[in-house]
């Protein structure tokens, strides 16, 4: 916190996109915008860096979730509904 502001150092992902310079702007657009969701933002003192390859953690799935097979969390309404939500469609199996 300085001078009643509060500094975040955000991590993202990109999945495939390597251009710093359109995730870089982005991110840039995002901020002045103004707010994100009920947080107010600013672009100023904003600084992109490419902090090189992360090896993504799976988040623990609550228990109104099913994990799939490939690591992500879908709502367990979406378990056997005919329609794959999971990448790899496990949500769909052994129904």
């Amino acid at each position: 916190q300085l001078d009643g502001d509060v500094f975040v150092e955000l991590d993202v992902g990109s999945e495939g996109n390597g251009d710093e310079a359109q995730l870089g702007g982005v991110l840039r657009d995002l901020l002045a915008g103004g707010s994100i969701a009920s947080y107010v933002t600013s672009p100023h003192g904003f600084q992109f860096r490419r902090l090189g390859t992360v090896t993504p953690q799976p988040r623990a799935c609550t228990p109104l979730e099913f994990r799939c097979g490939s690591g992500e969390c879908v709502d367990r309404e979406y378990r056997c509904d005919r329609r794959p939500d999971c990448r790899d469609g496990s949500d769909e199996e052994g129904c």
